[in-house]
């Protein structure tokens, strides 16, 4: 029965908790105490009551906390382990055949992820050291990340240049 309340189980409480409250009201009845207290007791023995319920039910299920350093957006954490790469499937099927919407959709994340990767693992970044960055990356990526693209990248393309900015 643990976190599973049914509505007969709620009225047994409350009953109970009238009960209780009256039983106290009247222990302090019978020292001379007057109404105020029996207030008083039936909210002291509902509290009770409630701390014993909340016992019962268990621990809350805890929505995971967001992950610091994870941009802007850091309170939207996905809770599926791929969520991110379904976000990026969408976007890529939206570009499909658009190479404006493919341009503002991934080439310029791609740009941008590159763009991290040189600074985290090489120390510069792509418009801090255009000399570097263009050696690093390689004439067909350069040129992918800096000119817009004509035509949809098809996959394979795209798994090539992607692979090459893993390799950075």
């Amino acid at each position: 029965m643990k976190g599973k309340f049914t509505v007969g189980w709620v009225f047994g409480t409350l009953a109970l908790t009238v009960l209780i409250g009256g039983f106290i009201s009247g222990v302090l009845a019978l020292i001379g105490k007057n109404f105020t207290a029996y207030v008083f007791t039936t909210v002291l023995a509902a509290l009770v009551i409630r701390k014993i319920l909340t016992l019962l039910a268990g621990p809350k299920e805890t929505v995971p906390s967001p992950i610091p350093g994870r941009g802007t957006h850091s309170h939207l954490v996905p809770r599926r382990p791929f969520a991110s790469a379904a976000r990026w499937e969408n976007r890529l099927s939206w570009t499909t055949g658009d190479p404006e919407r493919f341009d503002g959709a991934v080439r310029v994340r791609l740009r941008e992820l590159t763009d991290e990767r040189l600074r985290r693992r090489h120390g510069f970044t792509i418009d801090g050291d255009p000399a570097r960055a263009h050696a690093t990356l390689g004439q067909p990526l350069w040129d992918f990340l800096h000119h817009r693209v004509a035509v949809t990248p098809n996959p394979a393309q795209l798994d090539w240049f992607v692979a090459r900015i893993e390799e950075i």
